[in-house]
């Protein structure tokens, strides 16, 4: 699993060197529009945890070694609880941003495609998706936990706001 994440990491740096800033936010934009109408943030999320669920429940399970299934599983009951406080209205904007990134550490973790692309390009720009990616790699076969991973994040969050 661990080294298809790097395969996708750098698939993704490879693609994002030959966009724009503003063919980046296209292709974000792109992702949460269906039927020609654009979703709205809360509507994207939830999209996006349902695309990861069925993913870890279809396939993920499947392919990852059996040790790893349980610390997973955990670790995507944390992602869809903190999914479910912004749907309640409890998570702040910095909050929101760590959601998206969490996101898209997941989505390259599992080989989904890529729907936050402006967070993607971020965690680029600031090195943090090789820290995602050797957390991965320390943490797949003992303890994955959602507040850890937004540890490592955080620098980057702030730097947004």
């Amino acid at each position: 699993m661990i080294k298809e994440l790097l395969e996708n990491v750098e698939e993704y740096k490879i693609e994002l060197q030959y966009l724009s800033d503003a063919e980046i936010e296209i292709k974000e934009f792109d992702s949460f529009t269906i039927n020609g109408k654009q979703l709205s943030e809360l509507t994207g999320m939830i999209n996006e945890k349902i695309k990861i669920a069925d993913t870890f429940t279809h396939y993920i399970i499947e392919k990852c070694n059996p040790s790893q299934v349980n610390v997973l599983r955990k670790f995507i009951e944390e992602y869809e609880t903190r999914v479910e406080l912004l749907k309640n209205g409890e998570l702040n904007l910095e909050d929101i941003e760590k959601l998206r990134m969490v996101t898209v550490s997941i989505e390259l973790l599992f080989g989904i495609d890529v729907s936050y692309y402006i967070s993607l390009k971020q965690m680029f720009l600031e090195a943090t998706i090789y820290d995602v990616c050797n957390y991965f790699y320390e943490n797949i076969n003992y303890e994955l936990k959602y507040e850890d991973l937004c540890d490592l994040l955080c620098n980057i969050t702030e730097r947004v706001l």
